[in-house]
């Protein structure tokens, strides 16, 4: 989300339930400064944070809603508020609508949904993003003896998860225009540090996008302050965040 709001001027609504507000505005502003927020001084400190305060904003997450309730608050924000991505996260946290739950069941419910946010985005030129948890299964598979990873050794380690493997099933990446997969191998002694996105899906390759070859995702290795590298080479932000104008912005806002 900070690379896009930093490269493209992207501003992004957030829902997540599973994270506070307060803690992913945190990771924003150390990202934005490409190190700890308490290893740098006040006039950086304000400029990284009035940037993270001008580009995103938060869904109030203490209550839960449904699919169109988080879409009539996008529509209503849209209006004075000009941002162009929405990030919902998990899906699974998301409020069913009983009584359209009761109508269509479980399956024909996620359709629908994934149907609708379709149309919301082509009504308001809103991209929308959705994180979706793996089933149970997927998350039993692990690499067999042989599988390696930048010469180093994955036996026993979970396996990526494939595009059938999300909670839900294949509708979603068959809604979806593009479908990612985002893993990591927490307990791998070389390869913590890794975050590799393989890229499943891009319906529309004509502008240069392209689905990663199996062994060969996209690999974002994280360094100290919250920064990363892409393929041990190429910092996207590419910049230290220091300047020395700061610019008031209300707090409030970002709520």
């Amino acid at each position: 989300m900070l690379v896009n709001a930093v490269k493209n001027n992207v501003k992004w609504l957030v829902y997540s339930s599973e994270n506070d507000a307060w803690i992913l505005i945190d990771k924003l502003i150390a990202m934005k400064l490409q190190q700890h927020t308490e290893d740098v001084s006040d006039m950086d400190f304000y400029k990284a944070r009035d940037f993270v305060v001008g580009h995103f904003r938060f869904i109030d997450d203490t209550r839960s809603y449904t699919a169109y309730e988080l879409l009539d608050i996008a529509r209503s924000v849209k209006d004075e508020w000009d941002y162009q991505a929405l990030l919902l996260d998990p899906y699974n946290s998301i409020s069913k609508d009983r009584k359209l739950y009761a109508e269509l069941g479980g399956h024909e419910y996620d359709y629908r949904v994934l149907g609708d946010i379709r149309i919301f985005c082509k009504q308001t030129a809103i991209s929308v993003y959705i994180n979706a948890h793996g089933v149970t299964e997927a998350l039993r598979k692990v690499h067999t003896k042989g599988d390696e990873y930048l010469g180093y050794e994955l036996d026993g380690h979970p396996r990526p998860l494939a595009q059938a493997d999300i909670e839900g099933g294949s509708k979603f990446s068959s809604r979806a225009d593009n479908f990612w997969c985002v893993h990591r191998y927490t307990r791998h002694e070389s390869l913590y540090n890794y975050t590799l996105i393989h890229v499943n899906k891009v319906k529309v390759t004509e502008t240069g996008g392209s689905p990663t070859f199996f062994n060969d995702p996209v690999r974002l290795q994280m360094r100290m302050g919250g920064t990363f590298l892409i393929s041990d080479r190429y910092d996207p932000l590419g910049q230290t965040g220091r300047t020395e104008e700061v610019i008031n912005t209300n707090d409030d806002d970002v709520f």
